[in-house]
């Protein structure tokens, strides 16, 4: 199992029961932030191990459906690493991916724009699953956001888009071209 799940195991390691790490108020050791965000690492190990939790994953993605602007960055980024894994593999029926799309779409609106970084890396994921249109429109919607780092985020996934629709490919080049930003505009 790959290091992504390091807080998870080493968690398990250390009570060796689930419902402990379930029922404990604060845990200290935890390098990824709270509780819940360690709850989310143990819900996607249990579907990388093939457990069916669909309603356990819709419950434990709607409580992170108002959260701190913190809590929302690690939560994203746990999301990114769960979709980076099935890329890694070479795998594009990610399970759960209605859900974790529509998550990662409502994170590439946040007001951080670490978090919607992440979205956008999620999303170059997402343009080789069967959400491949969805994810490119929200990529080229996103070259209008208003931090440069994120449109540099966006221009890194160029490649992935360029593989699977051309046209959207020369739209966001077009979009880069004319951009207000030195760094955008002569991006290559």
């Amino acid at each position: 199992m790959s290091n992504i799940w390091g807080s998870y195991q080493f968690a398990l390691k250390l009570f060796k029961d689930q419902d402990k790490i379930f029922s404990t108020k604060g845990i200290n050791f935890l390098s990824d932030g709270s509780l819940s965000i360690l709850k989310l690492y143990a819900l996607l190990y249990k579907v990388l191990n093939s457990c069916d939790k669909e309603l356990e994953v819709i419950s434990t993605f709607t409580q992170f459906s108002n959260i701190e602007k913190i809590e929302g960055y690690q939560f994203i980024r746990c999301i990114f690493n769960f979709v980076s894994y099935y890329n890694k593999i070479n795998r594009i029926d990610i399970p759960y991916i209605p859900y974790i799309l529509q998550i990662i779409l409502n994170k590439s609106y946040d007001e951080y724009y670490r978090t919607r970084c992440y979205a956008v890396n999620c999303l170059g994921i997402l343009c080789k699953s069967p959400f491949k249109n969805i994810a490119i429109f929200r990529l080229s919607e996103m070259m209008e956001d208003l931090d440069y780092r994120v449109r540099l985020r966006v221009l890194n996934q160029i490649n992935v888009i360029k593989e699977i629709d051309e046209q959207f490919y020369n739209h966001i080049l077009q979009k880069a071209k004319v951009d207000n930003n030195y760094l955008i505009r002569s991006f290559k």
